[in-house]
């Protein structure tokens, strides 16, 4: 979640997801999942409708990684992902990403 201000606008942007991760061999897995990407800013922010203050924007998320045990009760995880937001008529444009994740976990007890 963000939230801008400059001059006299001001944003809100929350991307909310979810997704479910599937074992495959090994330490193998592959991800899936769908987002929702709102975005509250104040009256004239979005040039196509200036009178519109909130849009939403459906997405997507796919991810493949691999996880892997350090030491003890330490497991180590990398991930590649990437998430698709489809064009829409009030940003005018796509936005796809992609990101690489390295992480550590420990389980709770």
């Amino acid at each position: 979640m963000h939230r801008t201000q400059y001059r006299n606008i001001t944003a809100f942007s929350g991307n909310f997801a979810g997704r479910l991760d599937w074992a495959l061999s090994g330490g193998w897995y592959a991800a899936g999942g769908v987002n929702l990407h709102l975005i509250k800013a104040s009256r004239g922010a979005f040039t196509a409708d200036t009178t519109k203050t909130m849009v939403s924007v459906p997405g997507v998320n796919l991810g493949w990684g691999y996880r892997f045990h350090l030491s003890g009760e330490l497991a180590g995880r990398v991930e590649i992902n990437y998430t698709m937001f489809k064009q829409n008529g009030d940003l005018s444009q796509a936005t796809n990403t992609v990101g690489l994740m390295v992480g550590a976990a420990l389980p709770l007890n």
